[in-house]
């Protein structure tokens, strides 16, 4: 039997837990970056995640069980390209703890991202995905999310080999 799962907007006295969700996810996701990590990062996330708890468009969601937090997602509400007419709801940094995966933390945490889309009449919700990360892959794939577009990333140096240009163009 499944723990009940509640889903609330985040607080400033969950930032320590919040951030402990976010280095499980920063773990996971290391093997699958390209750039640089800021050796800064975790204190630039902490005060971004502290800003989002007071701004009017973004908001962090926690799923609680009678242990504490064992889930988070961030929403954004963004424009998805400047032709776009309407706003759509970006969610990131989506983490469970790792003994509470597979228990409907995600789903718990992803029905009230709908909910509140809905309050706020967004029609579409957008997730950006590692490509490599197949179990979010299936994760989004089977709530309805499909790729509509790829980033894909090289260094620089690589493009212009392959277009024929010596190290300095």
């Amino acid at each position: 039997m499944r723990e009940p799962i509640e889903v609330r907007l985040a607080r400033e006295a969950d930032l320590d837990r919040l951030m402990e969700l976010w280095l499980d996810l920063d773990r996971l996701q290391r093997r699958w970056r390209v750039f640089a990590e800021d050796p800064d990062e975790a204190e630039a996330r902490r005060e971004h995640y502290r800003e989002m708890l007071v701004a009017e468009d973004d908001t962090i969601l926690v799923a609680e069980d009678e242990s504490g937090v064992v889930g988070m997602a961030v929403l954004r509400v963004q424009r998805p390209s400047p032709g776009a007419k309407a706003n759509a709801l970006s969610v990131s940094n989506v983490s469970v703890e790792p003994g509470r995966q597979r228990r409907g933390v995600g789903r718990a945490l992803l029905e009230a991202t709908v909910d509140f889309a809905r309050e706020r009449e967004i029609e579409h919700v957008a997730a950006w995905v590692y490509a490599r990360n197949h179990r979010a892959q299936r994760f989004w794939s089977a709530l309805g999310l499909e790729p509509v577009a790829q980033w894909r990333v090289a260094k620089v140096d690589e493009v212009g080999r392959r277009l024929g240009q010596g190290r300095n163009g």
